[in-house]
């Protein structure tokens, strides 16, 4: 019974190590490909946009994606942004939240690995 007990917790640590770990894309080219599968349009930025947001105190921005989609009058998106580093990523949440809120947009900011991103629930999902 002990041997049942340990295996099960076992389970449930693994289980729980790989949902904190997340799924989001690898990198850019994966993010692109994996949304434009779900039929999104798909903008990959390395310059402009990474620049944008230096005013907003978000340093090491590598590439943005931002992606669209409409089906039915409804449009979803998602804003993703890679870093050059993990610990980039998660000193910039505070920063793409000010982009997001300058844009008009009232959503939560994500962080996972080394992307920072929001969007419309359906959007988050897909990109995730």
């Amino acid at each position: 019974m002990k041997m049942i007990k340990k295996l099960s917790a076992l389970f449930v640590l693994m289980f729980a190590f790989v949902a904190l770990v997340g799924c989001a894309p690898k990198d850019p080219a994966e993010a692109k490909a994996k949304l434009e599968e779900a039929g999104y349009t798909v903008l990959v930025d390395g310059t402009a946009l990474p620049a944008a947001l230096r005013v907003f105190k978000v340093d090491g921005a590598d590439t943005v994606v931002t992606a669209t989609k409409t089906v039915e009058d409804v449009t979803d998106s998602v804003f993703a942004v890679y870093f050059t580093s993990k610990d980039l990523a998660k000193a910039a949440v505070e920063g793409v939240q000010k982009y997001a809120e300058n844009k008009g947009e009232k959503t939560d900011v994500k962080q996972s690995g080394q992307w920072v991103y929001y969007g419309t629930a359906q959007g988050v999902k897909d990109f995730e």
